[in-house]
């Protein structure tokens, strides 16, 4: 359901992506950069570690909550 809303609204989903780096500047993420290209992106939202994206992607990325969200 959410990745339908999201295309819904624009988004592009690459499951099963090979991404080698989430590209950040000035604090932000604005590419991720595959083997063979680089899709430029005003957001980038990704199921994985910061630490798992890059250098600059897991300085960019916010802290960690230990917050439970099932309770919010």
């Amino acid at each position: 359901a959410l990745a339908r809303l999201a295309e819904s609204k624009g988004a592009t989903i690459r499951y099963g992506a090979d991404a080698r780096e989430v590209v950040a500047e000035r604090g932000r993420a604005v590419a991720v950069q595959l083997p063979d290209e680089r899709l430029e992106a005003g957001a980038v939202i990704a199921n994985a570690e910061p630490s798992a994206l890059g250098p600059a992607a897991a300085r960019a990325a916010p802290a960690p909550s230990r917050r439970s969200f099932s309770a919010v």
